[in-house]
């Protein structure tokens, strides 16, 4: 890892609080899970300060891909370019503001810059840590353009279970995933599309 993305994790480690950002250890996972799974086509729903981003997009150098990144408050996206442009990673991400729900809507093809996309099934990997309310809609986006073999992870599924209990019964269930809950950071949902 660079000296000056070592810097700049650490810098934003101590932000954790006020942030929400992601455990290092969380971080260093979703780092490992895109390396091993290849993945390129990326999206991310809750930005903050870019924190996971950066963990993110370091794994996409490896890859040869790209993160779509949605974060509602502008404040927190304009900390998030900053810290990305600090990493020289900003090449591998695209910023998008806005309430989710609604960039979903509009969300297509033409955001993800790698030559594999074929059909409507082009993200490989989703992380979500945003409303904790709306993992099921998310989900209901992702779902039908996520690829076989593709992946959903979500955060916060331990500290806010009482938010996010119906969500995990989904996966859980869902004939189409195969899902396991970690006890890691705030815990992780991690989902792997099997069909």
């Amino acid at each position: 890892m660079d000296d000056k993305i070592k810097q700049k994790l650490a810098e934003l480690q101590k932000t954790h609080n006020e942030f929400w950002n992601i455990s290092p250890e969380i971080g260093k996972f979703l780092n490992m899970l895109i390396k091993s799974g290849n993945y390129k086509n990326i999206l991310e729903l809750g930005t903050s300060n870019g924190y996971s981003a950066i963990w993110l997009a370091m794994a996409l150098q490896e890859t040869g891909g790209h993160l779509v990144t949605i974060e509602y408050s502008q404040d927190r996206q304009d900390m998030a370019r900053k810290n990305l442009e600090d990493c020289a990673l900003i090449d591998k991400v695209t910023l998008v503001q806005g309430k989710i729900l609604e960039i979903l809507k509009w969300l297509d093809l033409k955001l993800f810059y790698t030559s594999d996309n074929t059909d409507d099934t082009y993200i490989d990997f989703a992380f979500i840590d945003a409303s904790k309310l709306e993992y099921i809609e998310y989900f209901n986006f992702i779902h039908p353009k996520l690829k076989k073999n593709g992946m959903i992870v979500a955060d916060n599924v331990i500290s806010h279970e009482n938010k996010l209990w119906s969500y995990v019964d989904l996966m859980m269930a869902h004939e189409d995933y195969q899902t396991v809950k970690l006890n890691l950071g705030a815990g992780l949902l991690v989902s792997l599309k099997i069909k």
